[in-house]
This record gives C-alpha cells, sequence and structure tokens, in this order.
C-alpha cells in the first residue's frame, strides 16, 4: 500500500491551460480512468480567452479540481503556466500534462507501487507515445528525460533543491526543467525509478501543436528557437556544475555532447534547404556555446573534438536523435572543419 501524508493528495496533477475548450474534457475523462480519488488537478489559465471552463464545472463534482489564473506577464508560454501551476500545488508528487494531451488508463496505480517498492523520494521516469485520436492508433515510442511528458517529481524535493521553470523561455522550458533535474542527481550520485514496460502519457498528435506546426515552414521548430535551445541546456547544467563543483569530467562530457547536437542539427539545416536561408544568427550561437564550453572548463576546441570522435557509436547515435528531431541529412561539412570555423 502506498504510504504517504493523510494531509495531502499524493499527486498533483499541473494542466496549463489555454483556449482549449476542445480538448479539455477528454483530458479530464482520462483522469476519470485512473479510478483514483487521492488526486489534486490543477488548472492554470494563461487568460483564456473562450469559456473552457464551461466544460469543466461538470467534472468539479468527480475529481478535485482547483483554477488559477497566470501572474500577467510580457510573454504567453508554457513554462511561465507550469511554473504558476506547480506552485499552487500541495500532493506530495506532481507530474504535468498538456491540456490537449491524454493519460493511459489505470497507470497512477502503478506508479505508487513503484514509489513505495523503490523507496523512490525524487523522480519517476516513463516512456510514451505519439497518439492519433481520430484513429485510436498509436505512432512512435518516446526515450527522452528532457520531456516533461511521463514524468512524476517529488515536490518537495523540486522546492529543495531550488529545481523550477525559467520564466518567460519561450520555448524548451521542459529541456530547462530537467536538465535541472538530471544535472542536480549527478551532482547528488542520486539514482531514480525507471518504467520501461508502461506508457503512461499519450501524446496527441496535432500538427498545429508548437513544435509541429513549423514542419513546413522556411525555419523549423528548432532552427527558430535555436537560441532558446542552447541557453535551456547550458545554463541549467552550468547553474548546477557551479552550485556543486563535483563531477567535472562528466558536466564537461555532457556539454560537449550539446555541441555536437549543434552540430548536426546546423548540419540538417544546410541539408534540407541551403546554407544561405539558414537564420544567420544560429552560427553566433553555437560559437557562443563552444567559449563557453572551453573557458568554463578550461579546455581547447581540440580537448572537444577528441571526445566528440572518440566514440563512433555514440557519436552516430547523436546523429539519429538530431535526424528525428529535424530530418535526416548528410554533414556537408565535418565535425572538425566545422568546429575550427567558429
Amino acid at each position: 500500500m502506498y504510504k504517504h501524508d493523510p494531509n495531502s493528495n499524493w499527486l498533483s496533477i499541473i494542466i496549463p491551460a489555454y483556449n482549449c475548450s476542445k480538448t479539455i474534457g477528454r483530458l479530464l475523462d482520462s483522469i476519470l480512468d485512473q479510478h483514483d480519488d487521492d488526486l489534486e488537478i490543477i488548472i492554470c489559465d494563461d487568460h483564456s480567452t473562450d469559456n473552457f471552463m464551461d466544460n469543466v464545472v461538470p467534472y468539479t463534482d468527480k475529481l478535485n479540481i482547483k483554477y488559477f489564473q497566470t501572474i500577467p506577464r510580457e510573454l504567453h508560454c508554457p513554462g511561465n503556466t507550469r511554473f504558476d501551476g506547480w506552485h499552487h500545488a500541495t500532493g506530495e508528487w506532481i507530474t504535468f500534462i498538456d491540456n490537449d494531451d491524454m493519460f493511459e488508463p489505470n497507470v497512477f496505480g502503478r506508479i505508487k507501487e513503484e514509489i513505495d517498492k523503490n523507496n523512490e523520494r525524487r523522480f519517476v521516469y516513463t516512456l510514451f507515445r505519439d497518439y492519433i485520436v481520430e484513429t485510436g492508433e498509436y505512432m512512435q515510442v518516446f526515450d527522452g528525460i528532457t520531456w516533461m511528458h511521463g514524468k512524476f517529481y517529488n515536490r518537495q524535493w523540486l522546492i529543495d533543491e531550488g529545481i523550477d521553470f525559467k520564466e518567460n523561455l519561450y520555448t524548451h522550458e521542459d529541456l530547462y526543467f530537467n536538465s535541472l533535474v538530471a544535472s542536480t542527481m549527478v551532482s547528488q550520485d542520486i539514482t531514480y525509478t525507471r518504467i520501461e514496460d508502461i506508457y503512461t502519457y499519450k501524446w496527441v498528435y496535432r500538427l498545429d501543436s508548437m513544435s509541429r506546426r513549423y514542419a513546413n515552414a522556411t525555419n523549423g521548430f528548432i532552427e527558430t528557437y535555436f537560441k532558446d535551445y542552447v541557453y535551456s541546456v547550458m545554463e541549467a547544467w552550468l547553474g548546477t556544475y557551479h552550485k556543486f563543483g563535483k563531477h567535472k569530467d562528466y558536466f564537461f562530457k555532457q556539454l560537449s555532447s550539446t555541441i555536437l547536437y549543434l552540430y548536426f542539427y546546423y548540419q540538417s539545416f544546410v541539408w534540407s534547404k541551403g546554407a544561405d536561408k539558414v537564420k544567420k544568427d544560429n552560427i553566433k550561437v553555437i560559437k557562443y556555446a563552444l567559449n563557453r564550453l572551453c573557458k568554463e572548463f578550461d579546455c581547447t576546441r581540440l580537448d572537444v573534438l577528441n571526445f566528440l570522435y572518440s566514440d563512433p557509436s555514440y557519436y552516430n547515435r547523436i546523429k539519429h536523435e538530431a535526424e528525428i528531431g529535424n530530418c535526416e541529412f548528410i554533414e556537408v561539412t565535418s565535425l572538425y572543419d566545422f568546429i575550427n570555423s567558429l
């Protein structure tokens, strides 16, 4: 039996909401399908202009729903809404779900069991899948710590470690948050509970979603928000390294790997449309990241290259992940020549 504080719910579900009248009902239905009365649902509304709460009212006698609005800010972005939402939570654990996605049925009981069995007090990691609502079909399986999807966090641990979203970071706020989680666990030699044999989260496939609506644009999602991507990784990992000052070699390797991702992404941009159409500022972003890495770890570009070329299987794995993230490509410029040209 899951053991927890009887004065609080075991789980707070944080739902960032904005004009979601068409999707909020099916999400709340998926929460009802957990058959778990020990839940707190936090709906944090980024000042919607539709009447989506009319579709929430029928669920208020079945679910413990709490409604809040975000603090007014310059930008409307998911990170701000998640930031405000989880700060209203009171549950021992928290999880995040976008208002147009769903949970798989009857999965929360398994999460409780794993937390209890492993005496887990920090972080639970599960896989998740693309889902097509219209056909009921699943697509690819996703396995990555940078996503918010299918992750469960001990709320007090986040508070104690100062792990939070970066306000007014327009995109990649999940990457920033989970980079803080991962880097903190590394610094404290912490293991966590990873569950690979169940899926908890249905990532509803929508062409107009934030990440997918750039698929046919001149500049794709990653290229458009390249600076946010670099900031989220570099600042989170370096901030943790400065805080703890441990495992220097690991942090060097992690951030060198980021340079490899940036190289592959840039090569995919060039391959897909030609160098003359790539956003010009993005080469400056890569140069900044490389120079920052060398300065922080008192290393040379050759040190970075030696590490990146040291394991061909790792090199190819990162390339494959970049292909999934943007498109298949062939390197127009070798990594060696690219790094030395910056």
